[in-house]
């Protein structure tokens, strides 16, 4: 039987998503990160920015909808809508409830993290005013700091927890398996974490100390050259491209702007990709 909406979001995220999988069949989270000068549309000072950020991810979220491409989410990167002030946070809302919608789920990359009385305010402008199905949370305040959104994720929402990130210089302070062990013991359905696939050695290391399938959030897949071969086989995980998809275009050798179609073709074929690793799994 057909579950409706309001016992969907009685569902913990990590059902949540495995429910929508079903139907979505794809693990694919797109970036929805706007830099204006790389925006091919004209008149953009006519057309303003919050009008000309909405237009872009407008655009190409109805066409993957329109064409009926899968992806598994949507990860809009909040500075890079903040740095156009009141215009660029007027957009992301308009992007949120577009994509929400359209019925994808939105992961908000925010990275927080404060002391638990600061992270509390935080995690409620995420979940209820961007009303955001997760979010990024960094732990370096410690497992206390964290409680607030732990609290969220029994209503339903999920969170990724900052394991391993994808720069090159994130050794320096990071501890992975420190973090794996802190989302041992803390863990309930909606806690995730975020390993890069560029260091496929780690990924591999850090999934297996988790006790459960935890759902991890993958970026570093396109720009930056992360390893697909190197991502779980669970279909439980993210696998996360942002420019490598929004600016796809960039790469035509006859000078198209024909973003769209070049976002769509570059899903599809990382689609394509992710699928013959996990059926080979």
């Amino acid at each position: 039987m057909e579950q409706r909406p309001e016992e969907v979001a009685k569902m913990n995220y990590k059902m949540n998503y495995i429910d929508r999988l079903k139907e979505k069949e794809s693990i694919l989270s797109v970036g929805l990160d706007p830099i204006i000068e790389k925006i091919p549309i004209k008149d953009k000072t006519n057309k303003g920015i919050e009008k000309t950020i909405f237009s872009f991810f407008k655009n190409i979220i109805e066409a993957i909808d329109g064409e009926n491409i899968p992806i598994g989410a949507v990860k809009p990167n909040i500075p890079y809508y903040e740095q156009y002030g009141f215009e660029g946070l007027r957009a992301l809302k308009k992007v949120i409830e577009l994509a929400k919608g359209k019925d994808h789920i939105v992961i908000l990359d925010a990275k927080r993290g404060d002391i638990a009385k600061t992270n509390a305010v935080y995690a409620k402008a995420i979940f209820d005013f961007w009303e955001v199905d997760a979010v990024t949370v960094n732990p370096f305040l410690g497992s206390d700091s964290l409680q607030p959104f732990f609290e969220y994720c029994k209503k339903g929402k999920g969170i990724y927890i900052l394991t391993k990130t994808s720069n090159p210089s994130s050794s320096e302070f990071q501890d992975p398996m420190k973090i794996a062990q802190m989302i041992n013991k803390h863990y309930t359905p909606g806690i995730g974490s975020v390993i890069g696939a560029t260091f496929p050695g780690e990924l591999k290391r850090i999934t297996k100390a988790f006790k459960q399938p935890v759902p991890l959030l993958i970026p570093g897949i396109g720009a930056q050259a992360g390893s697909l071969e190197a991502v779980p086989k669970e279909r439980i995980h993210r696998i996360h491209a942002t420019s490598s998809i929004i600016y796809a275009y960039e790469k035509d050798e006859n000078g198209s702007s024909d973003y769209v179609g070049a976002a769509l073709k570059e899903i599809r074929l990382l689609n394509s990709q992710i699928g013959k690793i996990q059926e080979s799994g």
